[in-house]
């Protein structure tokens, strides 16, 4: 009996020296950011039957915890990436709101021109200069720092010789008298 006094002894210093470890970890890291204090999770080492029932063994360092909130984490590591993601989408937006709000550049003036044309064509129909101006300011010509989509439905000569790309609708192989102009986005 005497070995096994001993042996739990000494199950119970090793215990003890991990949890000193331990806890001179947790001080030294204390001003670490990010850091989880850890700690000793300590268990039974079991024992042995002997007829009249079991004798303990003295006990035994099950794991090293790091602790810290489950709950909190998952809470933060949402935000960072709600946070991340809100502002790709502010970047792509506010590049779309530089190019339409602009008043003299990008679609806003060319918008402009296109409705003050097409009020001339409504308040006289008749004029072959109106509506010929209507087309006119239907073609929206970029420049090397406004590219912008446009579509457009009307006449595939002007467009052509705006120099513009003129794709049919309706999968024909030739332009017809309703294409559609495409300018990528940049």
């Amino acid at each position: 009996m005497a070995t096994n006094i001993f042996s739990i002894g000494q199950s119970a210093l090793q215990a003890a020296m991990a949890a000193q470890a331990t806890t001179s970890h947790n001080i030294s890291n204390a001003t670490t950011p990010g850091y989880n204090r850890q700690e000793v999770v300590q268990s039974s080492a079991g024992g042995i039957n002997y007829g009249y029932g079991f004798v303990g063994q003295g006990t035994q360092v099950t794991e090293i915890k790091r602790i810290y909130n489950d709950f909190l984490t998952k809470q933060a590591l949402a935000s960072q990436s709600s946070a991340s993601s809100l502002d790709s989408y502010y970047s792509q937006i506010s590049q779309i709101n530089n190019m339409v709000a602009d008043t003299k550049a990008g679609l806003s003036p060319a918008l402009q021109d296109f409705f003050a044309a097409t009020h001339g064509v409504a308040a006289n129909p008749s004029d072959i200069a109106a509506r010929q101006g209507m087309v006119s300011a239907g073609v929206v010509r970029p420049d090397a720092s406004d590219n912008v989509m446009v579509i457009l439905e009307g006449d595939a000569a002007a467009a052509t010789g705006a120099g513009l790309t003129v794709e049919p609708t309706g999968g024909s192989p030739a332009p017809t008298s309703d294409p559609i102009m495409l300018i990528p986005f940049t």
